[in-house]
């Protein structure tokens, strides 16, 4: 397994330590644009955008040439489909399948690019070796920590030998919190492992693709609440999430709603005075040809 390809590490006085920023390719402003009119974004159209940003790009595995010649690609867990999308418009030649649970996809889409309804937990509905390409991208909290091993299991069997599978999650703890931000946090990391979840699985992701050859992990951090538009777009993305986690945090921890308001306002305050910043993990492995 190699580590640190093909990001790099970047000291810098006015960031944290252990902070990892990509600093191995250039490209330009308008290359990879966040959106202004944020508003407009869903949280997970948010993640999408601020995912491309950090990485300058929509994929890390080397499958470039195989896109630009024409291959079979799954996105698993698409939702409107923003990553499925740009890549079925940036590479014609080649046909992309977005999948997702809930019917939650565009109306319209480029001829090289459907949607499928797929629950993961059932299996997936195609033959063995059918992608060149598998993406994954934000999933495992989804699933308990023996789902999300079945479910890995699954986007395998589908990949054809010499086909890569790319997993990206974010986590597993944010760093340098304050108190209020930091009981946010543990409440839902213990709401998780109290499912069956494991929060430290983006760590782990390269144990996940054991026995694929070409196997490669690494990371980059990204700022929460600070470091310009990236830190803003990550903040706002933060605003829905304690939105999102309202109800059941508050049944679970026995919340109050007025207690729930005071961590919210409290703990999205506190991200920017401490520079919080969370590491956005990946692997990508080849599928060996025998």
């Amino acid at each position: 397994m190699s580590k640190g390809n093909p990001l790099s590490s970047q000291a810098s006085s006015d960031l944290p330590s252990n902070y990892k920023v990509i600093n191995s390719h250039i490209y330009t402003d308008r290359d990879y644009v966040i959106p202004g009119d944020s508003d407009e974004i869903s949280r997970m159209e948010m993640s999408h955008y601020g995912y491309r940003y950090l990485f300058r790009c929509n994929f890390n595995a080397p499958v470039e040439d195989m896109l630009d010649q024409g291959g079979i690609i799954l996105d698993v867990g698409c939702g409107r489909g923003p990553w499925t999308m740009e890549m079925a418009k940036s590479y014609p030649k080649s046909s992309f399948v977005g999948i997702d649970k809930e019917d939650c996809f565009p109306a319209s889409n480029p001829g090289n690019c459907v949607f499928q309804i797929v629950d993961l937990l059932k299996g997936l509905p195609f033959k063995d070796n059918t992608f060149d390409y598998v993406y994954s991208r934000g999933m495992y909290y989804y699933f308990s920590f023996v789902e999300w091993q079945q479910v890995v299991e699954e986007l395998r069997r589908v990949t054809k030998p010499g086909g890569y599978v790319e997993l990206v999650e974010t986590g597993p703890l944010f760093n340098n919190l304050g108190p209020y931000s930091s009981k946010f946090q543990n409440a839902c990391a213990t709401l998780i492992q109290a499912v069956g979840g494991d929060v430290y699985i983006p760590e782990k992701l390269g144990d996940y693709l054991a026995g694929f050859d070409d196997l490669t992990t690494d990371y980059a951090s990204s700022p929460i609440g600070w470091k310009g538009r990236i830190g803003q777009l990550n903040l706002q993305n933060m605003e829905l999430s304690y939105t999102a986690h309202k109800l059941r945090l508050c049944n679970y921890m026995r919340w109050t709603e007025e207690e729930y308001k005071v961590i919210n306002e409290q703990g999205l305050a506190e991200y920017s005075k401490h520079k919080t910043w969370v590491n956005i993990h990946y692997a990508f492995g080849m599928k060996p040809l025998v």
